[in-house]
């Protein structure tokens, strides 16, 4: 009796002093960017804190004249002016098509015909250094 006793006052002060993991209202783990990459969709998210990385992503879009790219990128910036990031828009020989500064701040809605285009969209970089903020960066192919 007296086993089954303390063996039951050992699982209740184990049990009773677990803590669960954060309960995270976006989905979004910090510093780690979430990617979605479909054939008419790609998405970079990000809760930042002091987050500093170089990635490059590949589109998997399959991008023609008749292409309608409508581009949005929602930033909530708690960094300094010291910050460095961007994203960039890029061709597969690595020629510049977009830049984004990220310093503050703000939104952007764009919607781009790629019909006056000279070459189409192929990767992606995200450059941070020392981010801190959340930041939704969205292409939707139309």
């Amino acid at each position: 009796m007296k086993k089954t006793n303390i063996l039951g006052l050992i699982l209740i002060l184990v049990f009773s002093n677990c803590v669960d993991p954060p309960e995270y209202t976006d989905g979004l783990l910090e510093n780690i960017p979430a990617i979605v990459n479909e054939s008419d969709f790609f998405s970079i998210n990000l809760l930042a804190d002091k987050f500093s990385t170089e990635e490059s992503y590949g589109l998997n879009m399959t991008l023609d004249s008749n292409s309608v790219l409508h581009t949005s990128l929602r930033i909530n910036y708690s960094g300094t002016a010291t910050d460095s990031s961007s994203i960039t828009l890029l061709t597969a020989s690595d020629t510049l098509l977009m830049s984004f500064f990220i310093s503050g701040d703000g939104s952007l809605i764009l919607k781009d015909s790629l019909r006056d285009w000279f070459a189409y969209p192929q990767k992606i970089d995200l450059k941070t250094n020392v981010f801190s903020g959340t930041l939704d960066y969205q292409i939707i192919k139309k």
